[in-house]
């Protein structure tokens, strides 16, 4: 895959730090893609961000032959419920009683429109995934969905909330994206992002360097670029309300853009802290790494003296990283299973093949290792009710939270 290399986003110098270079190597739907990413921080603002990055070419064929998990009508768990009341409850406060038109960028499944609706809210949705707006078309049939990406949207209206929850690291010129922002809201208009804070990585046991992340924000580089493209900040909740790695910004428009971002004098306290978050970030993860190995050697004892099969639940990056940071070995799993469909009958890049978990009972395995981080809890209950369903007893591993127990993370 060809690679641009980049100016920085926010002032423009080309004077930056290596933070870190690593790679990933990622199986879609229609081909394997490698990453070989170099993050680094500029020397003049602060700001984090990959350099050299792929082509939007390359980038758009890559998000559509992304593997999607099926959507289902009723998948809006709690969790997510409560996160998106949340959300709907964080914008009522700054709005107050007015009700007016809503965009979202980005709007998913469309269960955030679902909610604004409700709420008295006129709904626009843009989603560049066909897969999503068609669920997005069932959940708010009342909101207007345009299937592109913000970057080819044109419209008349002007908009009283915009709205993009974790697209802006997403994208790949984040200034463009906040001008078009600009010049689709009225001027009295609330704009409402949640994107990711580097300040927050050290706590973060996931790897925070991702293959589809261009930019990792600071408060001071987000508020940079609202001050560039005509914005400013009202409120910024850290964390907030989705990911304990995310804040939640709220800007209003302002009557002038500050295009020379207060003359953009060097800021070395900014960029000290962003790269210095971003080392102790990958500091820990080394460490957290480490005990994943060590926790799982003990069960590949077990496995490898012939007392236990074992099988992975899970085919994404955590699973690669398995391979990758400890001695798991593909003889030692038995069985690959994926709630994705559209994974199965496919193979890992060890080799393995994925299959549905209806496999697992005909499989002999005993031992389910959860190769997943974010999913676990609810991956480890899905074993549970395999194990009723089959009348059998599988023990779950939960990997991910032995390691942080180990480590003294609270895991409750």
């Amino acid at each position: 895959m060809e690679s641009i290399y980049m100016r920085c986003n926010l002032c423009g110098a080309n004077k930056y730090e290596t933070v870190t270079e690593t790679s990933r190597t990622v199986q879609t739907s229609e081909d394997t893609y490698v990453f070989n990413l170099r993050v680094v921080c500029c020397k003049k603002c602060g700001l984090v961000y990959l350099n050299p990055r792929k082509t939007s070419e390359e980038l758009t064929g890559y998000y559509e032959s992304v593997y999607r998990a099926p959507i289902h009508l009723d998948n809006l768990d709690e969790e997510r419920r409560s996160l998106i009341q949340t959300r709907t409850q964080l914008l009522k406060e700054h709005i107050q009683e007015r009700r007016g038109k809503l965009l979202e960028i980005g709007c998913g499944e469309g269960f955030f429109l679902q909610k604004v609706i409700r709420e008295g809210f006129d709904a626009t949705g843009i989603e560049p995934s066909v897969e999503y707006s068609k669920v997005c078309y069932r959940i708010a049939p009342q909101a207007n969905i345009f299937t592109k990406s913000f970057e080819e949207f044109e419209t008349k209206d002007r908009f009283d909330i915009i709205c993009s929850f974790f697209v802006l690291e997403h994208v790949i010129d984040a200034t463009t994206f906040l001008n078009k922002c600009h010049e689709f809201l009225n001027q009295d208009g609330i704009l409402y992002l949640e994107i990711p804070d580097v300040e927050l990585y050290p706590k973060q046991l996931s790897d925070m360097i991702w293959h589809e992340h261009i930019y990792h924000f600071s408060r001071t580089t987000i508020q940079r670029f609202l001050m560039k493209t005509g914005f400013e900040a009202i409120d910024i909740y850290s964390p907030g309300p989705s990911y304990q790695f995310g804040i939640a910004v709220f800007a209003k428009k302002i009557s002038e853009k500050d295009t020379k971002c207060r003359t953009y004098l060097p800021d070395s306290p900014a960029h000290n802290l962003a790269f210095e978050s971003l080392r102790r970030h990958l500091e820990v993860l080394n460490y957290y790494r480490f005990r994943l190995k060590t926790e799982l050697d003990s069960v590949l004892k077990r496995v490898r003296s012939g007392h236990r099969k074992m099988a992975i639940y899970g085919s994404g990056i955590f699973h690669d990283n398995l391979h990758t940071y400890t001695n798991l070995m593909p003889e030692d799993v038995t069985l690959v299973i994926d709630d994705n469909q559209n994974k199965w009958g496919r193979h890992t890049h060890q080799g393995l093949e994925i299959q549905s978990p209806a496999r697992l009972a005909e499989s002999g395995a005993n031992l389910v290792l959860i190769a997943s981080d974010c999913f676990e809890a609810k991956m480890v209950e899905n074993v549970m009710r395999l194990s009723s369903e089959h009348r059998k007893s599988y023990e779950p591993i939960s990997l991910h939270t032995k390691a942080k127990e180990s480590m003294g993370f609270n895991v409750h």
